[in-house]
C-alpha cells in the first residue's frame, strides 16, 4: 500500500518512485496489498461525509461519484493490476488482497463523529460495503493465486471518533495520512493477515 496511490500508480509508480511491481520477483511466495480506495476517491468521500455543509447522502455529488467509480472504473482497474501482478509471479505464490474496514462508526455503534448526520450514516456504510464487494468480486474473477482478506473484525469498535480509534483524523501537514490507519490500525491489518493465513495455510 502507498498512501494516495491508485491501482494505476501501483503499476506505473508515483511521485517519482518506481513501480511497486518492480519489487516482485519470481521467488516471492507471498504478496500482500490493499488497493482500490484511491481509485474511487475514498478520502474525499469521507471528508464529504464529515462536512455538514457538503455531506455524502444518497444522491449527493460525493455519493454519486464514489458509487459510479465503484461500478464503472474500479473493476477494470483491478483486472489490469491483477493481470500485471500475475505476470511477475513465479509458481506457488499467493497474493492476499485486503479489503477496507469501516472508517466511520456504523449504525448503532453508540458513538459518532460530530458533523455527520444520520442521512450520511447509511450511505457511508453502503459505499464502504460496495467498495469491498467490488474488490472481493475482482479477486474472485482473477482466481488463483489471488485471495481476498476481510479485516472487518479486527477494526470493529475502533472506527473514527471511538475511544481508541485505529485511524488518523484530518492531517493538514500530511494530507496523505488523513483517515488512513494509524500504528494500531496497521497492527490490526497485520493481525487480519496472520489470522487468515492461520485459517488458510
Amino acid at each position: 500500500a502507498c498512501s494516495g496511490a491508485t491501482s494505476s500508480d501501483v503499476i506505473t509508480g508515483m511521485d517519482g518512485e518506481a513501480s511497486q511491481l518492480s519489487a516482485i520477483t519470481t521467488s516471492d511466495k507471498l504478496v500482500i496489498l490493499t488497493v482500490g480506495g484511491d481509485d474511487i476517491g475514498f478520502v474525499p468521500f469521507i471528508e464529504a461525509c464529515l462536512d455538514p455543509l457538503v455531506g455524502c447522502a444518497s444522491g449527493s455529488t460525493a455519493y454519486t461519484n464514489a458509487h459510479d467509480a465503484i461500478t464503472n472504473v474500479l473493476p477494470g482497474n483491478l483486472a489490469t493490476l491483477f493481470s500485471d501482478i500475475s505476470a511477475d509471479l513465479g509458481s506457488g505464490a499467493r497474493v492476499l488482497v485486503l479489503g477496507y474496514p469501516d472508517i466511520l462508526p456504523p449504525t448503532g455503534a453508540g458513538y459518532w463523529c460530530s458533523g455527520v448526520s444520520s442521512s450520511n450514516q447509511g450511505p457511508a456504510e453502503t459505499i464502504e460495503g460496495e467498495l469491498n464487494s467490488a474488490i472481493a468480486t475482482a479477486v474472485s474473477t482473477a482466481g488463483s493465486p489471488f485471495e481476498y482478506v476481510d479485516p472487518f473484525d479486527q477494526f470493529t469498535g475502533h472506527e473514527l471518533c471511538s475511544s481508541v480509534s485505529y485511524f488518523n483524523g484530518a492531517d493538514a501537514f500530511h494530507p496523505g495520512y488523513s483517515y488512513h490507519p494509524n500504528s494500531q490500525g496497521q497492527a490490526a491489518y497485520a493481525n487480519a493477515v496472520e489470522t487468515y493465513l492461520t485459517n488458510h495455510p
